[in-house]
């Protein structure tokens, strides 16, 4: 807590101390996963950032000024261009806001910030560690102390996001931060109520084992939602990263929940690794170097509403094998149930139940 509370008031000051109102070239700006720098600003009115993520990978963002108006913009193309970032349309408006000592570029989707990116002095590790330091702490602690972004956010589950929002909103006053927090939870808990609602099943798609499928709205969701657990699995597994999080609470069904916390009782009176039934949170990475990425995804459904999904997980040198994870809809959102052989003969779920309820006992199947 101590840690966290230098974290906040180092910022706090860096941020009283930045005169400049307007942005300039080389300002740098951080959205929690990616660092933006301004690269040029063309004819005083187009501001043009190139950005990097941890894993190299790079981004562009693009600028223009509305005139007339103080540090406003709107969202345009940039060069490479493909669709809109952060979940937003082209031209929706961007306000540069200097309040309160904080300097950040807030991202509107319509009348909401949907997305932060805050003004610092520091590096892309400088700026990762930081996020997982505050991460650590009590979302009852971020809202009201760290300007969040979509991606802090997106790593707290459904129930503590609605318990914080009622706090916010019950609230005579919000201060900057909780009211710029209040937005992104808001829309974040908007965005899972509407995939909740399109939870359909295509009766007219049927596979060769009577099957159904998802329709492809769904069905997108669930891709997408398993890329980016495993984009955190990376980020988590990291051996650069400081990020702890506890993956399995996060994205996770109560049942594996329930299960696995039983499995860890028993398994912490072991005396030795191989009387185990877990090593290392290796059904996350299935011992293969991260980053991990998901490909060649194919989702079937059966008959109590659990979906299989069925994947190639690639390791840094695109090395690929085969999985299979069961999820289920729990609380607005995708949760992996379990982790079975994508040719049938284990489910871990079940080996769990078995082991716990064998007293720590290890099956021959298991």
């Amino acid at each position: 807590m101590k840690r966290f509370l230098l974290l906040s008031l180092t910022i706090l000051l860096f941020s009283m101390l930045v005169t400049a109102k307007q942005i300039a070239k080389n300002d740098k700006f951080f959205n929690g996963t990616t660092l933006y720098t301004v690269s040029e600003i063309r004819m005083g009115s187009i501001i043009y950032f190139t950005g990097n993520d941890i894993y190299g990978e790079s981004y562009e963002l693009t600028l223009e000024k509305v005139k007339g108006k103080t540090n406003e913009f709107k969202l345009i193309p940039s060069r490479q261009a493909e669709e809109p970032p952060f979940n937003c349309e082209w031209n929706s408006p961007v306000k540069y806001i200097n309040q309160d000592g904080m300097h950040f570029l807030a991202i509107y989707n319509g009348d909401m910030i949907t997305e932060t990116l805050v003004l610092t002095p520091d590096d892309l590790t400088q700026c990762h560690n930081q996020m997982a330091t505050a991460l650590k702490q009590p979302l009852s602690e971020l809202v009201s102390n760290y300007l969040m972004n979509h991606y802090a956010v997106n790593n707290f589950n459904s129930d503590d996001l609605r318990t914080q929002m009622e706090k916010l909103g019950s609230k005579k006053k919000n201060s900057l931060i909780e009211d710029t927090n209040l937005q992104l939870i808001e829309l974040e808990l908007a965005k899972r109520w509407e995939l909740s609602n399109n939870v359909e099943v295509d009766e007219d798609i049927i596979e060769e084992d009577d099957a159904p499928i998802f329709n492809e709205t769904i069905s997108d969701a669930i891709t997408n939602q398993l890329k980016a657990i495993y984009a955190h699995v990376s980020r988590a597994f990291d051996l650069n990263s400081n990020e702890y999080v506890d993956l399995d609470k996060m994205y996770c069904s109560r049942d594996w929940q329930e299960t696995y916390a039983a499995v860890e009782e028993i398994d912490n009176q072991k005396e030795t690794a191989e009387e185990m039934f877990f090593v290392e949170d290796m059904h996350w990475t299935s011992g293969m170097e991260v980053p991990l990425t998901v490909k060649n995804v194919e989702i079937k459904t059966d008959d109590d509403d659990t979906v299989w999904v069925y994947f190639d997980l690639c390791d840094k040198n695109d090395d690929c094998m085969r999985q299979c994870v069961t999820m289920v809809f729990e609380d607005g959102e995708w949760k992996i149930d379990s982790w079975v052989s994508p040719w049938g003969d284990w489910n871990m779920l079940e080996d769990m139940k078995n082991y716990v309820i064998n007293g720590g006992r290890m099956t021959i199947d298991q």
